[in-house]
């Protein structure tokens, strides 16, 4: 794939999953990491590496944070709010309520293995405090 199609795709993912916050969709779910705002940056490529070893597709939308693609699943998004960095959950919502809702819990799950992953990286190259 050529570089032009991968960014207007991860705009275009960026942009359902404001447009998806919006509407008030079904199973997304705001929680904190824990990770403050000013190890951002150390956190994000820890974060990276720890999302690809799973092989979710991480990347840094034009707007700031990150946003993984968690296949099937759907995606989170991290950003930075009120000093620290938050992470929501945008599970896909096709199916019943309960099959989005099960979504939503694996992409939670999905965010809790990421960043065991990430911190025990962070420990290893003392790269972010949490």
């Amino acid at each position: 794939m050529n570089a032009s199609f991968i960014r207007l795709a991860r705009r275009a993912v960026t942009l359902l999953a404001f447009v998806a916050a919006l509407a008030g969709c079904a199973g997304v779910h705001e929680y904190t990491t824990g990770v403050p705002a000013r190890d951002s940056e150390r956190f994000y490529a820890s974060l990276t590496a720890a999302a690809e070893e799973r092989g979710n597709r991480p990347y840094t939308p034009a707007n700031g944070g990150m946003t993984v693609d968690c296949g099937d699943n759907g995606s989170l998004m991290y950003s930075v709010e009120k000093g620290a960095i938050v992470v929501r959950t945008y599970p896909s919502q096709s199916g019943t309520d309960a099959e989005i809702q099960a979504r939503a819990k694996a992409l939670r799950e999905e965010h809790l293995a990421m960043m065991e992953a990430a911190r025990a990286q962070a420990d290893a190259n003392r790269a972010f405090s949490y």
